[in-house]
């Protein structure tokens, strides 16, 4: 792993278009290890439940859109608040 590659980078967005440009651009630019990617918040937030005790599992980086179906990125970041202290490590978000 080089120095400036972010470990783990999460996507939280339901454009399929968006998702495979995102992939694409981390795999070209090599700007991180691993890439999540969710289509809505609600997949999100149950990996981040299930996975809360994982550090090495959950992501370093998560872009988050805030217009999706199911669980949109405000009631994603509601819900996240309330698992928020229990997680093994923080992710800096961005919306």
């Amino acid at each position: 792993m080089e120095n400036n590659l972010i470990p783990s980078i999460c996507l939280i967005d339901d454009d399929e278009v968006l998702q495979f440009l995102f992939q694409e651009i981390v795999k070209l630019h090599n700007i991180a290890d691993q890439t999540l990617i969710f289509s809505d918040g609600s997949e999100a937030f149950d990996f981040f439940k299930d996975t809360q005790a994982e550090a090495e599992k959950l992501p370093d980086l998560v872009i988050l859109d805030l217009n999706m179906p199911f669980m949109d990125g405000w009631e994603f970041l509601d819900e996240y608040q309330k698992i928020k202290s229990k997680l093994a490590k923080l992710p800096i978000i961005y919306i």
